[in-house]
């Protein structure tokens, strides 16, 4: 009798049962004499069908980047199951729970494991784990700012380069580490001091550790900046142009600073500022009147608020000429008027510089 069946058929000996579900299974079998008594007390023997594959885990493992040669991992399954590996492609083997490889070289492993129960069913999807063993130390990183042998106006400089992306660079400023930062996907870091610099000449160092820990060398030659106290705006004179009004369509100036060092910005007729030098020339310049302002930028980044100021006009020349040093005039054309007009400009020509 098998299982739940009611009542004991006859059977042989040996004897075969066939399409049996997986659970356990209990048969009874009583002997019957020639007479036709059976036994009363049957042979019970019981077992399970197990056909289903277990399901394998890797639990733990070494990071996805790593410097270890080395490498453990821990896996999980049901129980009383054993564990088989393939490590790179190699045949399945029969390995223990937790296993260690090692001696492993630089490059990208993959990691197959399979459980097998009691039964022997094999996972058919074994777990799979891959990792890359990286020896090669980052490059030296870059400090971009402040640039070397400039000068900032802040105690708490931003402080920026570039290094190997997904790296951490650790900052060293005056030979004393001070933090890190870490580099985004195009290789940008920065760091800004939490602490306070002091006025005066600083040096900064770096390195970086790549994702797998490995260090690169410490910048051997320092990144000097100094740190200036030094937020006064620097003052802006125009010291020559042309005078009132003029025939000329060139229009040449000159300009100074009472700080050393600085660099200006210009704007004519109330255009945008863009970099200038002194002297500076404008040309084809339209009949009428114009206006130059002019602001200086001191090495701390301070810039003129009070921008100095030049006007003069463009008239159409031909009627009024200044004859040597300006002594005397002469007129062609027009009326007495014009000459007139011409003395009085000259006589009360003066330059117009203004602070606004």
């Amino acid at each position: 009798r098998l299982d739940a069946a009611l009542t004991f058929t006859p059977c042989s000996d040996p004897e075969t049962f066939t399409a049996l579900g997986d659970g356990e299974h209990r048969l009874e079998v009583s002997a019957v004499d020639a007479a036709g008594n059976m036994d009363p007390t049957p042979a019970v023997y019981t077992w399970t069908v197990d056909s289903a594959a277990p399901d394998t885990t890797i639990v733990s493992g070494p990071p996805a980047r790593t410097n270890a040669t080395s490498a453990t991992f821990d896996f999980s399954s049901e129980a009383g199951a054993a564990f088989e590996c393939s490590l790179d492609g190699a045949a399945f083997t029969a390995c223990a729970d937790p296993e260690t490889f090692t001696g492993l070289d630089e490059r990208t492993h993959t990691l197959q494991v399979r459980a097998r129960d009691a039964s022997g069913n094999v996972d058919p999807t074994p777990a799979t784990y891959t990792w890359t063993v990286d020896l090669t130390p980052p490059a030296v990183p870059v400090v971009v700012s402040p640039a070397p042998n400039s000068v900032v106006d802040t105690l708490t400089p931003v402080i920026s380069g570039t290094a190997e992306p997904g790296s951490t660079v650790t900052v060293i400023i005056d030979g004393t580490e001070v933090g890190t930062a870490t580099t985004d996907a195009s290789g940008n870091w920065s760091y800004t001091p939490t602490t306070p610099l002091t006025p005066g000449e600083h040096e900064v160092q770096v390195r970086a550790t790549d994702e797998a820990g490995n260090f690169s060398p410490t910048s051997s030659t320092p990144s000097p900046f100094t740190i200036v106290d030094d937020t006064v705006a620097p003052e802006t004179n125009i010291t020559s142009g042309p005078f009132g009004t003029t025939p000329e369509r060139t229009a040449t100036f000159e300009f100074s600073s009472n700080e050393p060092g600085v660099t200006y910005e210009c704007s004519l007729d109330g255009a945008a500022y863009t970099p200038c030098t002194s002297p500076v020339t404008f040309t084809d310049l339209a009949d009428g009147e114009h206006t130059l302002q002019v602001r200086a930028r001191d090495a701390a980044g301070n810039v003129d608020a009070t921008p100095a100021t030049w006007t003069w006009t463009v008239a159409e020349g031909g009627d009024v000429a200044f004859l040597g040093d300006g002594i005397g005039c002469s007129a062609t054309g027009g009326d007495a008027s014009w000459l007139l007009m011409g003395l009085g400009t000259f006589l009360t020509l003066s330059r117009r510089r203004r602070r606004s």
